[in-house]
């Protein structure tokens, strides 16, 4: 088995890892074809319906009604919530997470609810909050840098090599 085919399968596995993670990462921070969001579920309020750790995709709708599951901005801009209308009043949506016994404290206003849970993926969130890290970001960055450098590295040695193996055949030849 020759060692660097496999070196280079696992550089391809990472890079294909890591440019699908930053694809995730560019979908749950820019809303998708104009109107679907990603956000990536980070508590087991909506258990069993929707795990902890899922992204769901939601999409903008005109009208919501009692038992669709929203996502709507929270206190923190970063953290929106995930949880099912349970009643609708003039003021907005009464929310309430499918594992909490009590409704949210809060009304989420029509403004607020950035959409309607179209699907949503298992697990797919927990790399994704993680890349959102600093330890993952620098990952998303540094690795593929390095493997580009040192691929360039390898690239850059064999050119010199054949270059050096050519000149000294030349003064071979020329003495000869």
């Amino acid at each position: 088995m020759n060692v660097s085919r496999i070196f280079r399968g696992i550089q391809y596995v990472i890079v294909a890892l890591i440019v699908a993670l930053g694809v995730l990462l560019g979908a749950s921070a820019v809303p998708l074809f104009g109107k679907y969001g990603v956000y990536t579920v980070l508590s087991g309020s909506m258990a069993p319906t929707i795990s902890t750790g899922s992204i769901v995709v939601v999409r903008p709708q005109e009208t919501y009604t009692r038992g669709d599951v929203i996502t709507a901005k929270s206190g923190d801009p970063h953290r929106p919530v995930t949880h099912r209308i349970v009643d609708v009043t003039p003021e907005g949506f009464v929310t309430q997470g499918d594992a909490n016994a009590a409704p949210d404290s809060i009304v989420r206003a029509p403004k607020d609810v950035l959409g309607r849970v179209v699907f949503h993926v298992p697990l797919v969130g927990y790399p994704i909050a993680w890349v959102q890290t600093p330890q993952g970001f620098i990952f998303l960055l540094v690795i593929p840098s390095v493997l580009i450098v040192y691929h360039e590295i390898l690239s850059m040695a064999t050119t010199l090599e054949k270059t050096l193996r050519q000149r000294t055949r030349r003064t071979h030849a020329q003495r000869e």
